[in-house]
């Protein structure tokens, strides 16, 4: 065994190395840069992290999804299931009376709710904080204020058959058929809305411009 109790006098000199002359290497100086570099590496991971919340997608781009979308969604719930239920005979053909006017309706409020987006011009682009979204009831909402003004209408406009005039199995198929619409259609609605309350409003007032039009026409 060898002892190394001179060693470090001859090495360091007579006085100890943990006595540094220059106060910038005092322990408080330096729990302040680290505390000071904490922050900054902390402000920096919540700027990453805000900006991997959000997809910027352009404009032209999500206006054309959202048109193909919107025109998908009509397409089933206003052509598909209807023949489905003429084929099966619960409720007799009337499609080819009332489809123009729903049509026309739905592209004056598919039309009304991307003006919306659009407002920033053709060429901008659109944020989309897609996680938020997933994680929010913004679509639920979009969806639960068209079904609230679709129902409303339903019963309060002349000349369109309330649901308790309806049969059970007429009345089970479209409301399947509506709330499918109003969960399609709120999928864009809910999007481009900034909060829950907005994205029930757009939703309602989607369901009221279709639904008033087709009546209308």
């Amino acid at each position: 065994m060898q002892t190394l109790s001179a060693a470090p006098a001859a090495v360091y000199g007579s006085a100890s190395y943990l006595d540094f002359p220059d106060e910038s290497f005092a322990p408080s100086h330096l729990v302040r840069a680290l505390e000071a570099e904490k922050s900054r590496t902390g402000a920096v991971r919540a700027e990453v992290h805000a900006g991997a919340q959000n997809t910027v997608v352009p404009t032209r781009h999500f206006v054309r999804a959202a048109s193909v979308w919107l025109g998908m969604s009509f397409l089933l719930c206003y052509v598909a299931i209807p023949l489905m239920m003429d084929g099966a005979g619960i409720r007799t053909a009337y499609l080819a009376r009332v489809l123009p006017g729903e049509l026309i309706g739905m592209s004056i409020a598919s039309c009304w709710a991307l003006s919306r987006v659009l407002r920033k011009g053709w060429s901008g682009s659109l944020p989309l904080a897609l996680p938020q979204l997933a994680a929010s009831d913004r679509i639920q909402a979009a969806a639960l204020g068209g079904l609230m003004s679709w129902g409303l209408l339903h019963n309060i406009l002349p000349g369109l058959l309330p649901m308790s005039r309806m049969s059970l199995a007429f009345l089970v198929f479209f409301g399947f058929a509506n709330v499918l619409e109003n969960v399609l259609f709120g999928t864009v609605l809910g999007t481009i809305a900034g909060s829950r309350r907005q994205a029930f409003a757009l939703g309602a007032i989607f369901q009221l411009v279709l639904l008033s039009i087709a009546w209308i026409l």
